[in-house]
């Protein structure tokens, strides 16, 4: 779950530095802009709406503080941190009151800042898991209060009406199931929890791959209700979601578009008024109204699990929870149906973070979870049941190595810049580590599989070769050149250069100059 940061900062260098800093290190930010001073972050600020703001203090025009005021009183989610060179309390003591997160006093090691994004960036995921957690709670009874208006069973009237007034010039379009046991397909009654959901999920796909501003829900055991706004790929769009499920599950079905919502109680009148028999028709199909099984909160549990490990960088305990997830399902019920849900519950869970948080690109137009639950329906044994969940795993295994790959590609890569930055000092593979924040023996295997060479031999080469630029091209005595590239000791930086190159470093100048004069 990548978040967003604006640096602002009246110095070039230092928004420079910062913007690298964040980019190079996996943080969980990514920066969307900058800006030279207060009256510049404020525009931008507007138009870019970033999670956090990193700011100085002392600025022309306009100063960090009243960035932080602003930003406490406009935009109260938003996070600020402040990176500045002055130990003044008073600014301190007023950066508190304005909600500032830290205070970070310059020169400030890489590492804390690096500590400082991560943790903003925790509280940030924290805040934002709570807020989707209010939203869908919000979401679920509103469809229950819509449901209830619709199907005119008790309901809170005012509140039906603060509902009906945001949908006000939405379209309603009905989605009605000829029958959930088409006679080509093995289903049976005991597998309509997972073809409700199968529906639901293809439908919620498509949706979101195609449409902005909808809203829909099961209404019916047969039905399932949706509030669009008003596009002309409304008809095509429902057309498709029917087809898929056609292709799918192998359902059956048909939508209506019932009518637009211009006043209060047009709702149920388009509901009420819509062919009747058909939906009578339709209902004889009914074998009763049986709870959807599905365990949501069971699911979300096991998706905030292993988003928690993933985040913490805890890989073997992430392994070790998945196993662990596999044995509880195999051995959860010795019902089958129970069994299915156990499985379902796990695999969306699985799902939810590979698109998440491993920003894994399947096929949503192709309702590839959906084919899964077609799949887990059809299912009557328990080996077999244990089967298909192992390939769900085995898929997010696939995933997480692609996106673990990615995320060391840049641990490498970060290494490589430390190399340059640092192979004159004390350039070893724990100081290397500790920047990229890995283990030295992780980042040692990670290094060699990506570069051929370990660390310790790279750092050589590299020294070496700078050696050889010295060497030919500057007067600098040979000492001189042992102590630029990183040797304290003189006789041990002859030794490396002769065993590399098969000459003394006097020889080496001595052979270029002759070169050179040819």
């Amino acid at each position: 779950m990548k978040a967003t940061v604006l640096i602002v900062d009246d110095e070039p260098v230092i928004r420079k530095g910062l913007s690298t800093l964040v980019e190079s290190n996996d943080l969980g930010w990514v920066v969307i802009g900058e800006a030279a001073n207060g009256q510049e972050a404020i525009r931008q600020l507007g138009l870019l709406q970033p999670q956090l703001v990193l700011t100085d203090i002392r600025m022309p025009l306009m100063d960090g503080l009243e960035v932080a005021r602003y930003v406490s009183e406009h935009m109260p989610q938003t996070a600020i941190v402040i990176l500045t060179g002055y130990r003044d309390f008073e600014y301190a003591q007023a950066a508190i009151r304005y909600g500032v997160r830290e205070f970070l006093l310059k020169p400030c090691e890489e590492e804390e800042i690096c500590r400082v994004l991560r943790q903003a960036h925790s509280q940030f995921r924290q805040l934002a898991e709570q807020r989707e957690k209010e939203a869908r709670l919000l979401q679920i009874q509103e469809e229950q209060l819509l449901r209830a208006m619709v199907l005119r069973l008790p309901h809170d009237k005012a509140e039906a009406r603060i509902i009906e007034r945001r949908l006000a010039g939405y379209e309603f379009w009905l989605m009605v199931m000829d029958s959930y046991m088409p006679q080509e397909r093995n289903y049976r009654a005991q597998d309509l929890p997972l073809l409700q959901f199968a529906v639901g999920n293809i439908v919620q796909e498509l949706l979101n791959s195609r449409m902005k501003g909808h809203r829909w829900f099961p209404l019916e055991y047969n039905e399932f209700a949706f509030f669009l706004e008003r596009h002309p790929d409304n008809q095509p769009s429902m057309s498709e979601i029917a087809r898929v499920v056609k292709d799918i599950l192998g359902l059956d079905s048909h939508v209506h578009m019932l009518g637009r919502l211009d006043a209060c109680g047009d709702a149920e009148e388009l509901y009420q008024s819509h062919d009747r028999e058909s939906r009578d028709a339709s209902a004889k199909l009914r074998p009763g109204h049986p709870e959807r099984r599905f365990d949501e909160e069971r699911a979300e549990a096991i998706r905030n699990e292993i988003v928690s490990l993933l985040h913490l960088g805890r890989q073997d305990e992430l392994q070790s929870y998945l196993a662990k997830l596999a044995d509880a399902v195999r051995r959860g019920s010795d019902a089958v149906e129970e069994h299915k849900v156990n499985a379902l519950c796990a695999a969306v869970a699985l799902h939810e973070v590979m698109v998440k948080e491993l920003e894994w690109a399947g096929n949503p137009a192709a309702g590839e979870m959906g084919i899964r639950i077609s799949q887990l329906g059809g299912i009557q044994q328990h080996d077999e049941i244990d089967s298909w969940l192992a390939v769900q795993l085995e898929q997010f295994g696939t995933a997480f190595r692609t996106w673990l790959d990615g995320r060391n590609g840049s641990s490498v890569d970060q290494a490589l810049r430390f190399i340059e930055e640092n192979y004159m000092r004390d350039c070893t593979l724990s100081a290397a580590a500790v920047h990229v924040h890995l283990t030295a023996n992780y980042l040692g295997n990670l290094f060699k599989k990506a570069k051929g060479e370990s660390f310790n031999a790279y750092v050589t080469r590299c020294r070496l070769q700078k050696a050889k630029l010295l060497l030919a091209n500057t007067d600098m005595k040979i000492i001189e050149v042992a102590e630029a590239v990183g040797y304290g000791d003189s006789n041990y930086f002859t030794t490396a250069f002769r065993q590399s190159t098969g000459l003394s470093p006097t020889e080496y100048r001595k052979l270029h100059a002759i070169n050179a004069i040819k």
